[in-house]
């Protein structure tokens, strides 16, 4: 008696004895070639649950090659029924795991063929930007420690303790007492100075003063003469105190600045694109924005 012929994928040989499985017990390799075969043949519904089932939750195929094509696969039966981000998702996952893997003419249509290079070209693009992010954290991360390690010495010029309106304090650090030493010598200084330029407008160098203003232009001399002095004395007092708490060296911690800009870690600018790209099967070209 002759028997019927029965799928390979369908038996197992056990001790002489024949034995049925069904379907979804079929070994994961031999489920990927019917896949191949579906996707071939232009059945995506039958494809699509068969690759999602070896994929999905957990992966079913241990070969690296095969969980490549799988993704392949299940992208490209995406693409063709028209679910766009379920095709970019699953090519972007195989392009993770081998980023060199190229559709066969053969197999694929043009537009998936086309859909995939753009996807190729986007993750590669992306890969590179992540590389290079990743190596300006480790540069910056580099010269941190070398700065961390540094101590600069600056060497502060003796001349400036001489220089009035609180240059020496600024330069010892002292803000405050140099803003006091500022503000005092200009407003007095600069009051001193207005009355005398006052007096020369009006009177001239060597002019004389008419007897009935003689007593008027005295009492601007004597403020005159008063908020010059003042002024000296401010700039005298902040000379000696600029001298007395003045350091010819300071140390501080090293920054970034010391590091030559031909040496620093040049940034990528924000940078996007419009990328045009096949659109499934039925919607034209789709426009897409990578950044």
């Amino acid at each position: 008696m002759r028997l019927p012929l029965i799928p390979l994928s369908l038996l197992v040989v056990m001790g002489g004895s024949v034995i049925r499985l069904a379907p979804g017990h079929a070994a994961p390799a031999e489920q990927l070639a019917e896949a191949r075969e579906a996707v071939r043949l232009g059945r995506y519904d039958e494809a699509i649950p068969a690759l999602t089932y070896l994929l999905y939750p957990d992966a079913r195929l241990s070969v690296r090659a095969d969980l490549v094509e799988a993704h392949v696969l299940l992208g490209v039966s995406h693409f063709e029924k028209g679910n766009g981000a379920d095709a970019r998702r699953e090519l972007d996952e195989a392009l993770f795991l081998d980023d060199s893997v190229a559709l066969d003419p053969l197999l694929f249509s043009e537009e998936a063929i086309a859909f995939f290079e753009e996807r190729k070209q986007i993750f590669r693009e992306r890969a590179r930007r992540e590389e290079e992010t990743h190596k300006l954290a480790e540069e910056r991360a580099r010269l941190h420690g070398i700065l961390e390690n540094m101590i600069v010495i600056e060497r502060k010029p003796y001349y400036i303790n001489f220089v009035p309106f609180g240059a020496g304090q600024f330069q010892n650090g002292h803000d405050g007492k140099g803003i006091f030493f500022f503000v005092s010598q200009t407003v007095i200084g600069g009051t001193s100075a207005g009355l005398w330029v006052w007096q020369v407008g009006k009177y001239g160098y060597n002019g004389t003063v008419p007897a009935e203003e003689v007593e008027t232009v005295r009492v601007v001399q004597q403020v005159q003469i008063a908020t010059g002095v003042a002024c000296l004395g401010l700039m005298v007092a902040g000379i000696i105190d600029s001298l007395i708490h003045y350091e010819s060296t300071t140390r501080r911690p090293a920054d970034e600045s010391l590091i030559p800009a031909d040496l620093k870690p040049r940034e990528r600018g924000n940078e996007s694109s419009w990328k045009l790209s096949p659109a499934p099967k039925g919607a034209g070209a789709v426009i897409t924005w990578e950044f």
